[in-house]
């Protein structure tokens, strides 16, 4: 099995990660079933990783039409 290293601020939780999405917890949850985002688990908790978290937030920001043009 390959290693992966990560360090700790590389990971994100799921309520820092909605937080961070301006999302609830349950559209989170779904975009991880539609396979938006990958879950890590480490012993019983789940984790995302923060650079998926803010690529994310970046597309999304991409598509909002920039207000302050109006």
């Amino acid at each position: 099995m390959p290693e992966i290293r990560l360090q700790t601020n590389d990971l994100i939780n799921y309520s820092e990660a909605a937080r961070t999405l301006n999302i609830t917890r349950a559209t989170l949850y779904a975009w991880i079933q539609k396979g938006m985002l990958t879950p890590l688990a480490i012993a019983d908790r789940r984790y995302l990783l923060r650079s998926e978290v803010d690529g994310l937030k970046k597309a999304g920001e991409a598509k909002q039409p920039n207000k302050s043009s109006h």
